[in-house]
């Protein structure tokens, strides 16, 4: 008799994975870990763990949502509830160990130095969850391995040289980096998963970004348990002073990225010359200042996440009487943004900063022309991106004349 394969949802699978990882996690936190913490850590530890049942929830559909509003939960998404969410995690862990390095009283060189350095890592680490800063490195990922492990040994190193009530933050912390570390690093390798498995027929394809994302977040979080169980360690009854300052860090953080994701809407709309030049590959110039004196330029060049990857621009300083190139300057475009709870498929605004070398130019009234033009690169080859509508005047189907340039006048 033939086996008869068992049909499965992969929505399922994806949920017994989450439950069979989040239950023993949750059940030993709240068991050993929790009832050590301080009041004020266990609130903090709670409305964490809070947070991203309510992610996990709607990202798994055990949470009614509507369609057009997923976006917001999307874990594999950018700029939106989840990554805000992990981004501040990985702040508060950062800004505790930081602070567990200055308050622990009994504390010695090394626990000082390890935490001051892990809290000065995952302040980078909530930085780059957010903007993505990774992906101007090459092989980062071997980098990031590196360095997790790296922490994982050191911790235990300290571990071995801190009082004995503090190992079990120690190996706590390892074990919360070790569980993030395989989900950003290892899960990715999995490959997609549809179809049969075994004596199982999968319906769907399993999303393995639920998985890594769950075992970041679950790792993380251990991690923020053993960061406060030393911090508790250093003031088990901290001051009203202290107890406000652990609530409103995730507070700030919360509102810097907001804020700071204003910061280059605001420059292009009220500093910046406006400019209306669209490109092919959905690309659009919408403003530029030029500082004359120290020959700088910033661009704030639109586009969708993605589009900017090959793409470069060339500024060129351009005599109009002779056409002669006088200075010319070439980069790739920075592909950083600064955004908070971006909707799906809007333009993201990357301003980019160049800095032209100018030979001596005579002074004023004498003008020369600064011309842009954007390229993209395909098989090492710059190919200039055609302008499909502009503004400003067109030199050629791919040169636009951005702003006349005036030397400023020499001082006397």
């Amino acid at each position: 008799m033939e086996n008869t394969p068992h049909v499965i949802s992969a929505e399922l699978v994806n949920r017994i994975f989450v439950f069979a990882l989040a239950l023993p996690i949750c059940l030993f936190a709240y068991g050993r870990l929790i009832p050590r913490l301080s009041p004020i850590s266990k609130i903090l530890a709670s409305i964490a763990l809070l947070a991203q049942g309510l992610a996990a929830g709607f990202a798994l559909g055990l949470l009614p949502l509507q369609s057009n509003m997923y976006w917001l939960w999307d874990l594999q998404r950018e700029y939106n509830i989840p990554s805000t969410l992990a981004s501040t995690q990985l702040a508060l862990v950062g800004s505790l160990a930081l602070g567990a390095a200055w308050l622990l009283r009994e504390r010695t060189t090394w626990q000082s130095l390890y935490l001051a350095a892990a809290g000065i890592i995952f302040l980078f680490m909530a930085l780059d969850e957010y903007y993505a800063l990774h992906e101007q490195i090459q092989n980062w990922k071997r980098y990031y391995l590196a360095l997790g492990a790296m922490l994982v040994v050191t911790a235990l190193l300290v571990a071995m040289r801190s009082p004995r009530r503090a190992w079990i933050w120690y190996f706590c912390f390892a074990i919360g980096l070790a569980i993030a570390g395989s989900g950003a690093v290892f899960i990715e390798l999995l490959p997609v998963s549809c179809g049969a498995m075994g004596i199982l027929h999968l319906e769907g394809c399993i999303n393995f970004a639920l998985w890594e994302e769950s075992l970041e977040f679950l790792g993380v979080w251990l991690a923020m348990l053993a960061i406060l169980g030393i911090f508790t360690d250093a003031l088990p009854t901290p001051k009203t002073r202290i107890r406000h300052l652990l609530i409103v860090a995730p507070v700030v953080w919360l509102l810097s990225l907001a804020l700071n994701s204003l910061i280059p809407q605001l420059e292009s709309q009220l500093l910046a010359q406006p400019a209306a030049i669209e490109y092919e590959m959905s690309v659009r110039l919408r403003g530029y200042q030029i500082d004359s004196a120290a020959g700088q330029v910033r661009l704030y060049i639109a586009s969708k996440r993605g589009k900017l990857e090959g793409l470069g621009y060339t500024l060129d300083l351009l005599d109009p009487e002779s056409g002669e190139v006088l200075a010319s300057h070439s980069q790739r475009a920075a592909p950083h943004s600064r955004y908070w709870m971006l909707e799906p498929g809007a333009l993201l605004l990357y301003p980019q900063w160049s800095q032209l070398e100018l030979p001596a130019l005579p002074p004023p009234p004498r003008a020369f022309w600064l011309v842009l033009t954007l390229w993209h690169t395909a098989a090492e080859t710059r190919a200039p991106l055609p302008v499909l509508s502009s503004d400003h005047q067109l030199l050629s189907d791919t040169e636009v004349l951005l702003a006349e340039y005036v030397a400023p006048p020499v001082s006397p």
